[in-house]
């Protein structure tokens, strides 16, 4: 199941690095369903699935990481990506 779950991932993160044109760096405690990172860019696994799997506009997701990294400077509640889009 291991190897099955990091053939889909794997799929997910090109897919991503294609539409967002950004480079896959790393995950974080070389966990696949975690955090990943992009550049200078953290993201979970799950708001890049998000991304993917609702065809959400390009550069969306750095504007929200953009606004969490604003909020939270300022000591404001930090709202999640799903969420965040609905706004």
């Amino acid at each position: 199941m291991k190897e099955k779950l990091k053939v889909v991932i794997d799929g997910y993160i090109k897919l991503f690095e294609k539409k967002q044109d950004c480079y896959f760096e790393q995950f974080v405690d070389d966990s696949i369903i975690g955090i990943v990172l992009f550049g200078d860019h953290y993201f979970n696994m799950s708001d890049i699935i998000y991304d993917i799997d609702n065809d959400i506009e390009k550069d969306k997701i750095f504007d929200w990481y953009d606004y969490t990294l604003n909020e939270g400077l300022a000591g404001r509640p930090i709202i999640n990506y799903k969420n965040w889009l609905k706004l």
